[in-house]
C-alpha cells in the first residue's frame, strides 16, 4: 500500500505473511501474530516481504463509509450470478 494517511484510527493483526510497515518514517517488520496500531492522521505505508502474500484484518475508528458502501453493493449481487464468479 503506497504512502497514505486517514483521519480515522487503524488496528490490525497479522494473520499470515510478513510486511514492513513505515509509520512516520520508521520501520517495522510485522509477522503473523504482531498486533499493531496506526494514529488518525499517521502517514504510514505497507510492503509485503517475502514468499507468501501478507493477510491483515484491520479494523478502522471511526468505520470507512467507503469500505461500508463498497460492502452494501457486494450484497445487492445475486447468488449464483456471473458477477459471483460463476457462470
Amino acid at each position: 500500500v503506497p504512502s497514505h494517511s486517514h483521519p480515522h484510527e487503524q488496528m490490525g493483526i497479522c494473520l499470515s505473511g510478513e510486511a514492513v510497515f513505515t509509520c512516520n518514517g520508521i520501520r517495522k517488520i510485522v509477522r503473523k501474530g504482531v498486533v499493531y496500531r496506526i494514529k488518525p492522521n499517521e502517514v504510514h505505508e505497507v510492503r509485503v516481504q517475502g514468499p507468501e502474500n501478507g493477510l491483515f484484518l484491520d479494523v478502522f475508528s471511526p468505520p470507512r463509509l467507503e469500505y461500508l458502501e463498497k460492502q452494501k453493493l457486494s450484497e445487492r449481487v445475486p447468488k449464483g450470478s456471473a458477477s459471483e464468479g460463476r457462470s
